[in-house]
């Protein structure tokens, strides 16, 4: 897995925050077990036989003990020709339970794909 970072809120460029309030960051410094987790909840839409190889962090905003946004690049062992395809998410970890609220507010909207993971990420 590699992170890369953009410019911290307060100018100053970092790699993963470490911050109390979004435990689910800690997953970036975990790499295994975010790809494993990423794997798991995303089973249905890459097929069980198409495995994650890696995947590329990317932090678009961060909010120090409110949200952080990333971008996702996955690259997957593609089903046709048995190479890698890179598949692009973006993900959102919230703080103060604010995630239920976001997944209840975007889980209904039209065309969006949401994906809970209890708390984590």
């Amino acid at each position: 897995m590699t992170l890369e970072t953009t410019k911290h809120t307060t100018g100053v460029s970092e790699g993963a925050p470490t911050d109390p309030a979004l435990p689910g960051l800690s997953l970036l410094s975990r790499p295994a077990e975010l790809v494993g987790l990423l794997s798991s909840l995303l089973t249905h839409w890459r097929g069980a036989n198409r495995p994650i190889l890696d995947c590329r962090v990317k932090l678009r905003r961060y909010v120090p003990g409110k949200r952080c946004i990333l971008a996702l690049e996955l690259s997957v062992e593609s089903k046709e020709s048995g190479g890698v395809e890179c598949r692009k998410l973006i993900g959102k970890v919230y703080g103060n339970d604010q995630g239920k609220k976001a997944y209840d507010t975007l889980s209904g909207s039209c065309g969006i794909t949401v994906l809970q993971t209890g708390g984590s990420l």
